[in-house]
């Protein structure tokens, strides 16, 4: 029963995927996803893909809610799979990242979190050490010595 509502979900996502993905190049950008999500459905508009534009983002919302996924929890996700360098995601993106927000987190999702966040720290803490050392040595080697004052030849020399 599990595999078969997943294999429901994962068909509709690729449905809605279909739908936002307005001209079909096969990613989809945060604009064709804001267009889809931010639309008033509410609205008439005399324009035919508008009324196509309004019937996408009410099957998204169904099968979203079907999911317990929000419409603002799914921004949310977009904005995470584009991250910084990127501008669209793919289907299998898509897919795999709306079927992780599926449902509440779990103590494993929560785990695995805290493990990476972890992670994380100790490798930035590690970079900032040898970044110190580094900046300790180069002062080193780069640094003009400092005089405070000149120490006279002892007794009996002469420069």
């Amino acid at each position: 029963a599990h595999l078969a509502r997943k294999e429901k979900y994962v068909k509709d996502l690729e449905e809605i995927f279909d739908r936002i993905d307005q001209n079909h190049n096969g990613t989809i950008t945060l604009k064709e996803f804001e267009e889809v999500m931010m639309q008033d459905p509410r609205t008439t508009h005399a324009e035919p893909w508008k009324a196509s534009l309004e019937k996408a983002q009410l099957d998204i919302q169904v099968i979203f809610d079907a999911m317990d996924i929000t419409t603002d929890t799914a921004w949310h996700l977009f904005r995470l799979l584009i991250g910084d360098d990127k501008q669209r995601i793919d289907l299998d993106t898509f897919v795999e990242g709306c079927l992780r927000l599926q449902g509440t987190a779990k103590t494993m999702d929560l785990k695995m979190l805290t493990y990476e966040s972890e992670w994380t720290m100790k490798k930035v803490d590690d970079i900032m050490k040898y970044l110190e050392a580094w900046d300790v040595k180069f002062q080193q080697l780069f640094s003009p010595p400092v005089c405070t004052k000149a120490v006279p030849p002892p007794n009996g020399y002469s420069l």
